[in-house]
């Protein structure tokens, strides 16, 4: 039995991650992200930017469901 093991040179690992980093870079210069950009400077060269835009959309949907959760409850009650 023969087996064939191989590891990805860095040029080979670059070329088939380059789709990926492709998407990753347009929405790493996305506009919602200059605001926040403009204020957090990236941090020993990584920006944290879409880290905090990810915190701060988490916190604003549970505000919202912490919001709506009494009237939900209320139909819920109401209606069995």
């Amino acid at each position: 039995m023969v087996c064939c093991c191989h590891w990805p040179s860095p040029n080979e690992l670059a070329f088939a991650l380059q789709p990926i980093y492709g998407d990753f870079n347009r929405l790493n210069r996305a506009p919602f992200l200059r605001p926040i950009q403009k204020v957090i400077h990236p941090i020993g060269g990584i920006d944290i930017t879409p880290f905090i835009l990810i915190l701060f959309i988490q916190l604003l949907l549970n505000v919202f469901v912490a919001q709506m959760e009494p009237m939900i409850l209320q139909q819920v009650v109401v209606s069995a």
